[in-house]
């Protein structure tokens, strides 16, 4: 499915660096250069403490782990962008982001809410199952907004772009189930 120029095989448009805030991510304007390590989660670890694809680590001296886990809104490489999700109530890491342009598209766990409820009803064997499966999200470069990603979701944010709009109403096949 074709939703912008941008993928994630292509270099991000985000300079390299630390965004502490979301006004940071919206002007991409990092205000921090840190040693990073970006570590991929193996699936085993995501389901004993659940959260995101991408666990990343910082060797600078002063910078504590609370500081990366909850603090930072963001991370670029220079080749990627990472969103911690636990800035937009998605369990806590990082998530790649897919597809970038006025919106960025990113894969994500299960949110908080929605885990709470997995937790209640299906305890701890639930709630690790539920964190096995991603879920697409879609941030309105604009609004800063967050929402889960559905066709309805994804058609209003097409509608300003009539072109990509019906090459998407014409598709056959979505690639995505949430899409």
């Amino acid at each position: 499915m074709l939703l912008s120029i941008h993928s994630v095989w292509a270099q991000t448009a985000y300079p390299m660096g630390v965004y502490q805030s979301m006004e940071e991510l919206r002007l991409k304007s990092p205000s921090k250069q840190s040693n990073i390590i970006i570590e991929k989660r193996s699936g085993a670890d995501k389901a004993m403490v659940d959260g995101n694809d991408f666990k990343i680590t910082c060797e600078d001296e002063g910078v504590f782990k609370n500081e990366v886990k909850r603090e930072w809104v963001a991370y670029s490489d220079g080749d990627h962008l990472y969103l911690n999700g636990f800035h937009f109530g998605i369990q806590f890491w990082y998530c790649l982001v897919l597809d970038e342009a006025t919106l960025l598209i990113f894969n994500g766990v299960i949110d908080n809410n929605d885990a709470a409820k997995v937790a209640v009803l299906g305890g701890a064997i639930g709630s690790a199952a539920a964190s096995k499966t991603d879920r697409l999200y879609i941030m309105d470069l604009r609004t800063m907004e967050v929402k889960k990603a559905n066709k309805d979701v994804t058609r209003n944010y097409l509608l300003e772009f009539p072109e990509i709009l019906a090459h998407y109403d014409n598709e056959p096949k979505k690639t995505h189930p949430d899409i």
